[in-house]
């Protein structure tokens, strides 16, 4: 059995083996196999894939001419989420004025990707 004195002694013994040892930084840089990298890409497209409700970010328009004489051909191109998705409408002269007119009242815009709908919350009603 131990006595008081010698469990005083183990107690104050300074400890002889570290508690960690220092690595090089080579060996701790982990790097998946190329398969588990594969993996994870694929999983991070189905995330990606998978959000169908996007934020309109910017918007712009433009007009192309079709032929000298001809009526010309709209377009809205959608920045959706900062650049992680683009969507170009192509909208009837009539529709045009109305988009613009709900992008400028609506301080937030969505776009449902999978079904094709734009959202627009929080219209002013000037």
């Amino acid at each position: 059995m131990v006595g008081a004195s010698e469990r005083v002694a183990e107690a104050t013994h300074p400890i002889r083996e570290p508690f960690f040892t220092l690595m090089p930084a080579a060996a701790l840089q982990c790097r998946d196999p190329p398969s588990r990298t594969k993996e994870i890409l694929v999983e991070e497209q189905r995330t990606e894939q998978s959000i169908i409700i996007r934020q309109v970010t910017a918007i712009q328009a433009s007009w192309t001419e079709r032929g000298r004489g001809e009526p010309g051909a709209f377009t809205v191109q959608l920045i959706l989420d900062n650049g992680a998705e683009e969507y170009v409408l192509q909208p009837e002269e009539d529709d045009l004025d109305i988009l613009l007119e709900l992008f400028k009242r609506s301080p937030h815009v969505t776009f449902d990707v999978q079904r094709k709908v734009l959202i627009f919350g929080n219209i002013g009603m000037e």
